[in-house]
């Protein structure tokens, strides 16, 4: 629901409900301006800047993930407050547990506040105790009740001010918040037009993947995909700005292609001719066709986390590698479309810097490309065979792909491996036995010593009945899981398979040593015997099984196929 941009808790407001005197509540949700659509999770009520007035962090489900509601309300509209800190020193230090006791002057009647862990869902406030005074002007006493029963008076505690309280003290201590001066940050540029109207919608990626088919001729030149509408006043502006400033662009080798999306609702494709035509667009043109729009679809999708759909108009900046390296999802200034340009060919730290509209020190390495992500959304929007289409093309011309890319050569190869295992599945999964075979293969070189993967891969063949596909797959796992019983057993199978049954005897004599009663194995053994010319071997293997075999439901099946064996290897013998 949170990536299609839905509501968590059905677009609930926020609500604040004001205590009246103790006898109803008054909803203020609005008078308040707390009344937020936020999806609003936990709450803390706090007095953060230590300035008697009680703040509010709210968590969120969605965005903003957390809210500071700063209240700013006068003095007089709050009245008089202490704020109080504890500390244990016989309790545990943090006095979790105590309960404080305000007597104001005059009255008998407490104010009560206790400390506890935890306060409401998933929510931790401040340790200090907020105890609100009205129009009180003097505090006769506090009393503490520390955790374990002892009761404490404290003196010295005057209202308007945060005092600390220490277990056995029996004297109030006057606190105040450190000021400290803060050295002057250097002026933030001002919000220009450009940087409200595009920054936020504008994402460039770090890890580049390749352009689905489009078919659409793609130029080994900087390209600029624009869907767009002429229902669209935003579009049509856009589309007149990059018209006045064509000298511009063309000089930094930009190539635009204005791709009309009107015809997929409605059978007037002219009349978007005829806004092109009016505005004298000088790039290319063209009609987006429902194909192309699903393609650009799939790989927006596959980068973001809200899944909304695009809007018009949108526009994919491709790199001269056939790459997507930016997706502006609104209109783009011609400014912002000229430096990202530049920034095609641009370092990857310069490039990291200029992907967020803010400055900061990053907490890890830049993002390598992930064309599986891209080859999975497809798979998950029912389109297969788009995903194997995808993948084909990534991996015709991965070192193109890849090239002035984060990661080291051990990355970028487990970036194709993924890629080839993530093809083979989807192969397999259209029943395409022997294609996908064929790139299981590849995988032998590329990931050697990657013993689950060959484990997986070569059961996958086996049960597709393609042994001599497989075996070289379970070989290397067989070779480096020489103890496990179901690596030796398939293993066998597939030299038996291949026609290898010596080979195949090797492996099952193996996995008996590690299961001596599995009667499966035991079957397989006696076959690879007898494929071999080794009759009476197997004769005996056989009768070895029946002796030490009860008929029990579980047994049935593969007694019966001894017993049939063993029919079968007496006739042979006679």
């Amino acid at each position: 629901m949170i990536s299609q941009g839905r509501s968590f808790s059905g677009n609930e407001r926020n609500c604040a409900f004001l205590n009246v005197e103790g006898e109803r509540f008054a909803d203020v949700s609005a008078a308040t301006g707390l009344n937020l659509n936020d999806d609003a999770r936990a709450l803390v009520a706090s007095d953060w800047d230590f300035d008697g007035q009680i703040d509010f962090w709210v968590s969120n489900r969605g965005a903003p993930r957390v809210r500071f509601l700063h209240n700013v309300s006068s003095e007089s509209e709050n009245g008089a407050f202490v704020g109080i800190g504890l500390r244990g020193t016989t309790c545990n230090r943090d006095a979790i547990g105590a309960r404080t006791e305000v007597y104001l002057e005059g009255q008998t009647i407490p104010i009560i506040r206790s400390l506890r862990a935890g306060e409401g869902f998933l929510a931790q406030k401040s340790k200090w105790l907020h105890f609100g005074l009205g129009d009180a002007s003097s505090i006769e006493r506090v009393t503490v009740r520390w955790p374990g029963g002892q009761a404490e008076d404290f003196s010295g505690v005057q209202v308007n001010g945060h005092y600390r309280l220490t277990q056995g003290a029996g004297v109030a201590k006057s606190w105040r918040l450190s000021r400290h001066l803060m050295p002057t940050a250097e002026a933030a540029p001002p919000r220009g037009k450009e940087r409200q109207d595009n920054e936020l919608r504008r994402t460039w990626l770090m890890g580049r993947v390749p352009v689905p088919e489009l078919g659409l001729t793609i130029r080994k030149q900087p390209t600029l995909l624009n869907l767009w509408s002429r229902t669209c006043s935003a579009c049509t502006t856009e589309l007149g700005e990059w018209t006045a400033q064509e000298a511009a662009l063309r000089q930094n080798e930009l190539d635009i292609v204005a791709l009309a999306v009107d015809h997929l609702a409605s059978e007037e494709p002219a009349l978007n001719e005829q806004v092109l035509d009016k505005l004298r667009f000088p790039f290319r043109r063209g009609q987006a066709s429902r194909e192309l729009v699903n393609a650009l679809e799939m790989v927006h999708l596959s980068l973001v986390e809200r899944q909304q759909p695009l809007p018009v108009p949108s526009s994919f900046l491709i790199d001269a590698q056939g790459r997507v390296a930016a997706i502006y999802k609104g209109t783009v200034p011609t400014t912002t479309l000229l430096r990202d340009v530049k920034l095609l060919t641009a370092d990857l730290e310069t490039q990291r810097t200029a992907a967020v509209p803010y400055s900061g020190r990053w907490a890890s390495e830049p993002f390598p490309p992930n064309p599986t992500r891209v080859a999975a959304t497809f798979e998950k929007a029912g389109q297969a065979l788009q995903a194997i289409d995808y993948l084909k093309r990534f991996l015709a011309g991965a070192r193109t792909y890849l090239q002035d890319q984060y990661g080291d050569q051990k990355q970028q190869l487990q970036i194709v491996v993924d890629a080839h295992i993530l093809l083979g599945d989807l192969l397999a999964q259209e029943g395409r036995f022997p294609e996908a075979a064929r790139v299981y293969t590849n995988l032998i070189k590329l990931a050697p010593f990657e013993v689950s993967l060959h484990q997986r891969v070569g059961e996958v063949l086996l049960t597709q009945n393609l042994p001599k596909e497989a075996l070289p797959h379970l070989l290397i796992a067989a070779r480096i899981l020489p103890s496990n019983a179901n690596v030796q057993f398939n293993t066998g199978l597939a030299s038996l398979g291949a026609g290898q049954a010596p080979q195949a005897i090797t492996f099952f004599r193996q996995a008996l040593v590690l299961e001596p009663g599995d009667l499966a194995t035991k079957y397989q053994l006696a076959v690879a015997y007898a494929a071999s010319g080794k009759g009476r071997e197997a004769l005996q293997v056989v009768d070895d099984a029946l002796a030490k075999t009860q008929t029990i439901d579980s047994n049935k099946p593969i007694y019966a196929a001894l017993q049939r064996l063993r029919a079968q290897l007496t006739a042979t013998q006679r």
